[in-house]
């Protein structure tokens, strides 16, 4: 079984640590959202991405904020309050409820070493991509931290890129977000 995030431990989402650690303006700058794009956030928690990218993708834009959680997603309604631009759904173990060719960016922040079956998921989010759209993937390192997923779980970069590339997204740019997590935007 993989290991999934408790959403009893929701107030670690949202921690003067996390945002230390992780300031979420810089890391969806870091992987190219833009004024005007449809953002899919997969995995959204409790917002910690979803709710600063509205700011980014400004009015023409639109955010879409997807978890399996129903507890994730109610904190999430409760944090982002009312906002034309942003859609809350619930996502199933290996489906999106997006339509085709809809997305312009899509980020997986923490997500991709909880996923059963990557390939499987990974089909799914291009398939919400527009021809031209783009994923973003942050994740943890394969090393020791004191918060985080088992090291044995977590992904190297390499893994990452063959399992983008298994998919034929093509991997455009990546790096460092500090020391325990990197980023990766692929291309279909």
């Amino acid at each position: 079984m993989t290991h999934r995030f408790d959403p009893k431990n929701l107030a670690r989402l949202d921690s003067p640590d996390r945002r230390a650690l992780i300031p979420p303006d810089p890391a969806l700058r870091a992987i190219g959202l833009k004024a005007g794009e449809t953002f899919l956030d997969i995995g959204a928690g409790i917002g910690y991405f979803s709710i600063p990218a509205i700011d980014i993708v400004g009015p023409e834009g639109t955010v879409i904020a997807a978890d399996l959680s129903p507890e994730m997603l109610a904190e999430l309604t409760l944090r982002a309050g009312d906002r034309p631009n942003l859609t809350i759904l619930r996502s199933e173990e290996n489906g999106l409820p997006v339509a085709d060719g809809t997305v312009d960016r899509a980020l997986m922040a923490f997500v991709l070493h909880e996923i059963p079956e990557p390939a499987a998921f990974l089909a799914e989010v291009r398939r919400v991509l527009k021809p031209s759209g783009h994923i973003a993937v942050i994740e943890w390192r394969p090393v020791e931290t004191p918060m985080g997923p088992p090291v044995g779980e977590r992904l190297a970069e390499a893994d990452s890129r063959r399992l983008l590339e298994a998919v034929r997204f093509a991997v455009t740019a990546e790096g460092t977000l500090n020391a325990a997590h990197y980023y990766m935007v692929a291309i279909c």
